[in-house]
């Protein structure tokens, strides 16, 4: 299922997985996902989401995989995905940073959300 077109007329879940996409989509993307995954979740609903945080290491641009292909990745802003998820109906669960290896000598931060709907 394509992350960009997720509607599923009258099916309501009890919890929706967002990871390994947002890197993929922009912010204005991001933030289309999420109020459909609000639409799609039932009341009580739970969303897990994890991307990778943008900071002064890591900004959105074309990056090199170990492949040696290049892809343009987003590196998402954490006050923008919380004020996203909350505006489509959610309430903050948890909020966790987890650092790991980069590339060279960068550490990449993953930024891990899971939300209730309200």
């Amino acid at each position: 299922m394509d992350c960009r077109n997720i509607d599923v007329p009258l099916t309501r879940y009890d919890a929706i997985m967002i990871g390994f996409c947002l890197p993929y989509l922009s912010p204005r993307e991001a933030a289309e996902l999420i109020h459909n995954a609000a639409a799609l979740l039932k009341s009580g609903g739970v969303l897990y989401i994890s991307t990778m945080e943008e900071d002064e290491n890591n900004t959105s641009g074309i990056k090199t995989s170990s492949a040696g292909e290049h892809i343009f990745m987003y590196f998402h802003n954490a006050r923008y995905l919380l004020e996203t998820a909350i505006t489509a109906g959610f309430e903050l669960l948890l909020q966790k940073r987890q650092d790991y290896p980069g590339n060279s000598v960068k550490i990449n931060t993953d930024l891990i959300f899971i939300f209730k709907k309200r």
